[in-house]
């Protein structure tokens, strides 16, 4: 089964529900992905300008005309995704205008819970961008990363997720999932570990580092100790 996600970032005008004729192309982008893989979800979150009384409830009517395009390019409701913005949207918040005015839209592969708890039977755009970070940060043995991803969600997010109620348990059993053919070794967490910083105490990126990505210290040189980027 791929694994890419595919994005499309539309445009809107102000007060418009119509996505601009520059953002067409990338729809269409993404659009012909769901129907290269029927197995593939499309997720559309859609914002409004808040600094504007023009685009004053605005994304749910660019939701509607996204929901309606997809359809008519004849994507099955069901493997739509629709949600606006949430309320005070920090990133619309944060850059009024015409950054505020678009939606994202996302084809991504529909993947099963692997949780046997009452909930969504496949898991969301989020989830799955998580399972493919927390892949990536074991891949490149990225310890404080992983470490961090473990601790932001909780053991039943991780069932889902993962089938296990923590990255730390998936990782020590190989980090396998029916999303990807081949799994990694059962090495990580159980066989490396991290070493805290003798300076500030945060975990460090390995056992072997000399330098502190959280405090700045650097103590390749014991007799010598330092901060990164003083000159």
């Amino acid at each position: 089964m791929p694994t890419e996600i595919y994005i499309a970032w539309v445009k809107f005008d102000a007060g418009s529900e119509e996505f601009t004729y520059e953002s067409s192309s990338e729809l269409r982008s993404v659009i012909y992905r769901a129907h290269k893989f029927p197995e593939y979800r499309i997720d559309i979150v859609t914002h409004e300008d808040p600094a504007d009384l023009l685009d004053k409830g605005m994304a749910v009517r660019r939701l509607d005309t996204l929901r309606r395009f997809c359809l008519a390019e004849s994507i099955p409701e069901e493997q739509l995704v629709l949600h606006t913005h949430p309320e005070n949207c920090p990133s619309c918040r944060e850059s009024p205008g015409v950054h505020a005015r678009y939606a994202k839209v996302c084809a991504f592969p529909r993947v099963a819970s692997l949780s046997d708890e009452m909930g969504e039977p496949y898991l969301s755009l989020e989830e799955v961008l998580t399972l493919r970070s927390a892949r990536e940060a074991i891949f490149s043995e990225d310890y404080a990363r992983c470490e961090s991803l473990n601790r932001q969600h909780s053991r039943a997010e991780w069932r889902r997720i993962v089938g296990h109620d923590s990255m730390k348990e998936w990782a020590q059993a190989g980090a396998k999932h029916p999303l990807h053919a081949k799994p990694f070794p059962a090495i990580f967490f159980k066989e490396r570990k991290m070493g805290p910083c003798p300076y500030c105490g945060k975990p460090l990126r390995s056992a072997a580092a000399k330098q502190c990505p959280h405090c700045r210290k650097d103590w390749h040189d014991p007799e010598n100790v330092g901060e990164l980027g003083a000159a």
